[in-house]
């Protein structure tokens, strides 16, 4: 008998200084983003039997959930502190990991994912009390040069739309997927290096308009539907949902006046708490073994879309068919990634004359560029259809060119 299983993921991320803007003008949206952040752990305490969940963090937004201005803000209405501790104390639950600022990896300077991964994991690790073995990148935004740094922070493997995949030869992605298990997941191989690889099915998008949840292994695309009727291999749906798309409001295949977590998820759950043939709730990492035992599909690098500069240091292949404002917001960036590490290089080579410079702590001040530099890279300043959020680039580049000024005022 054919075994169907679910994997669950919620994806949580802000914009930085989101939320402390909200704190002074909107609250009363502030606390609606913040209970739709503890609505997993809610039905999680009430289905610990039948319910396991994924759970991503971009770490711009823990910075902002570990605020002092943001916690003290919620306090008399939701304990920010217990909601974290909630999920770094369940057992069904694993931490996923997502870049610093939630970036569009192809997008932006391939100097800079380095620390777009370590810092993301970091404070993933520091909040929740694990080290992440699944990394989601924003979007379809994957790279194969992502995976030897990946592998270089400890992850295990990688959870992808198959469009995102490019074989290096004419193969189809579902070929480094096994027959005799879940079509679900497998492995990539890029330069010898090796990661596994999850591919999201996205059940729920798949229901139509009135169909009731256990309709939900039925409603998949005809790849998977086709192998769970044949009965030629267990089902795995992976189901990966950003939780702003959930408040108050319904996922696309929803019946118009059908709320998520009401309308579709708790009737959902009870099914499963007591139906014998339900989809079994599962974790990821309980998988890392089979995707090892995938034969691994090789990768090309020519056709996946990656951000660079021309020569003439405008912006090539996004830029062509991205509208003007975000196309000049996304060389802005590349500008600044640029002068950050120039000057880093710099500082690294006259390292004793930078110790000399007592009174300002330069390793400091380029640390804190850093940061800023990494936060103008978050994906919806470049994905959003209104072009006002490429303009918000700037209120992350502007105070990092005056602390690069400031640097290389004290040393040239």
């Amino acid at each position: 008998m054919t075994r169907v299983c679910h994997a669950l993921g919620f994806l949580m991320h802000q914009p930085p200084d989101t939320l402390n803007t909200m704190v002074e003008h909107q609250m009363g949206r502030l606390l609606q983003i913040i209970d739709s952040y503890q609505m997993p752990l809610k039905y999680l305490n009430s289905y610990q039997d039948c319910l396991k969940i994924h759970v991503g963090f971009s770490g711009v937004l823990l910075e902002e959930l570990l605020s002092r201005e943001v916690i003290d803000a919620c306090r008399k209405i939701i304990d920010i502190p217990s909601m974290l501790n909630g999920y770094r104390e369940s057992k069904n639950v694993e931490i996923i990991g997502l870049g610093y600022s939630h970036p569009l990896f192809p997008l932006i300077p391939a100097v800079d994912w380095d620390a777009q991964i370590a810092q993301g994991r970091e404070i993933a690790r520091e909040v929740f009390g694990h080290e992440p073995r699944g990394f989601f990148p924003s979007a379809k935004g994957f790279c194969p040069q992502m995976i030897p740094i990946l592998k270089k922070y400890g992850y295990e493997y990688v959870i992808l739309d198959r469009s995102a995949v490019k074989p290096k030869v004419k193969e189809a992605v579902g070929s480094c997927c096994g027959h005799d298990r879940y079509s679900s997941i497998g492995s990539l191989l890029y330069r010898q290096t090796e990661i596994g690889a999850v591919f999201i099915s996205n059940g729920f998008d798949h229901l139509r308009a009135g169909d009731s949840p256990t309709k939900l292994p039925e409603a998949l695309p005809s790849r998977d539907g086709a192998s769970l009727a044949a009965g030629q291999q267990d089902l795995l749906i992976v189901d990966w949902l950003v939780i702003d798309d959930l408040i108050g409001r319904k996922i696309s295949s929803l019946p118009e006046d059908c709320e998520f977590w009401e309308g579709y998820f708790s009737p959902y759950l009870e099914w499963r708490y007591k139906s014998a043939i339900a989809p079994r709730s599962v974790l990821l990492r309980e998988l890392v073994p089979e995707m090892k035992m995938r034969p691994p599909l090789t990768l090309q690098v020519e056709n996946i879309c990656i951000a660079d500069f021309q020569e003439n240091g405008h912006f090539a292949s996004i830029g062509r068919c991205s509208p003007s404002e975000r196309k000049r917001a996304i060389e802005e960036v590349w500008r600044l990634s640029q002068q950050y590490h120039e000057v880093r290089s710099a500082l690294l080579q006259k390292a004793d004359r930078c110790l000399s410079h007592g009174q300002v702590d330069l390793a400091d001040l380029l640390e804190r560029v850093q940061k800023w530099l990494l936060k103008s890279q978050t994906d919806c300043y470049f994905s959003e259809e209104d072009e006002s959020w490429a303009a918000k680039v700037y209120d992350n580049i502007k105070p990092a060119l005056i602390l690069l000024k400031e640097v290389k005022r004290q040393v040239w």
